[in-house]
């Protein structure tokens, strides 16, 4: 009698790709990072280039991170949401509209 524990096989995935193309976000995330033909880098924190991230967005508006997930929620009374794009959990934000949302909310 054998005292080893009996092999377990993993159920059969499907390719993360698959999941985004349904979701749409692959189609939206490429809407985002092209303006005019031309990718657009995403910001790092050094040269705040045209795409944010929460955290940078919250930084540029001077506001906590908290606060800018609620005004994108729209759990924030009498405040716009602010257009962004979901690529899985990750936030992105282009400056421009961050920029029209501040001439929306004035």
């Amino acid at each position: 009698m054998s005292n080893a524990a009996p092999s377990r096989a993993k159920p059969a995935r499907r390719p993360a790709s698959a999941d985004r193309r349904e979701a749409g976000e692959t189609i939206e995330f490429s809407n985002l990072l092209l303006a005019a033909g031309k990718p657009l880098a995403l910001a790092s924190s050094k040269n705040g280039g045209p795409v944010m991230t929460l955290n940078q967005t919250a930084t540029y508006l001077g506001i906590s991170k908290a606060h800018l997930s609620n005004v994108i929620n729209g759990r924030v009374a009498g405040a716009p949401t602010l257009r962004h794009a979901r690529v899985g959990r990750r936030v992105l934000i282009r400056r421009d509209w961050v920029d029209d949302f501040l001439e929306m909310a004035a």
